[in-house]
């Protein structure tokens, strides 16, 4: 699991380190917004921890781009602020999409459980992913196809990858996806696992050339099927 910290101050990066050294977590840290900012989708972070107070104004630019990057679709996103703070004890000022607002000092009991609750998840969604994902080849006949929503467009394409939560699509007509956004669910879509092809329903996590989809329905059995094949087609 990779954490990316974008701080000027060496005691940001202790206080994470600290709370996170129980997910033996890869850190990378950056001085940079602007930097930090160009380098994410090639950093690929399975969480990205952001200090207001160093990068004032940055928050809903780190936001934004992570949402809208293709390998990020499932990122955390942390700004640590040293802002007012509201009646509840919470901070006032969080930008649409973060994860988690919280103090900078990290020295409430109540934020340090949430950022390993956090971690926890990331952990646990991290080693699933890298566990059961394939990149398949022709010969490993897995195939995917829906119905475009809003014109009734038969979109057929290529399979980047697959795992037993969802796929990366390849069209081979990109101007298809026009219309598709975040957060839309696709009905109806067909799977194809080896000589087997089920229905199903996904969720669009990110769009550009591609797209990135979640298994929104996948009846048991059909998703049993699924990850038999994928453990017997090791990546």
């Amino acid at each position: 699991m990779k954490l990316l910290i974008v701080t000027v101050r060496d005691e940001i990066r202790r206080s994470i380190e600290r709370i996170a050294i129980t997910e033996d977590a890869e850190i990378v840290r950056y001085r940079s917004g602007e930097k930090a900012l160009d380098n994410l989708e090639e950093i690929e972070p399975d969480a990205v921890f952001l200090s207001d107070r160093d990068f004032p104004g940055y928050g809903q630019r780190f936001a934004d781009r992570i949402r809208n990057a293709e390998t990020l679709a499932n990122a955390a996103f942390v700004v640590l602020t040293a802002g007012p703070m509201t009646a509840e004890g919470e901070p006032g000022n969080r930008p649409s999409g973060a994860t988690l607002v919280l103090h900078e000092d990290l020295d409430r009991e109540s934020d340090v459980d949430r950022v390993e609750a956090m971690l926890r998840r990331l952990r646990r969604s991290h080693s699933s992913k890298h566990r059961s994902r394939i990149s398949p080849s022709p010969q490993e006949r897995i195939g995917f196809l829906f119905v475009h929503p809003s014109n009734a467009t038969l979109v057929t394409g290529v399979v980047g990858d697959i795992s037993g939560g969802g796929l990366r699509f390849r069209p081979f007509r990109t101007e298809l996806l026009h219309g598709l956004s975040v957060a839309m669910t696709l009905e109806g879509c067909l799977l194809r696992i080896g000589d087997e092809i089920v229905r199903c329903s996904c969720r669009i996590s990110a769009v550009s050339r591609e797209l990135h989809l979640s298994f929104d329905k996948l009846d048991g059995d059909e998703r049993g099927l699924l990850l038999s094949y994928l453990a017997s087609h090791p990546e």
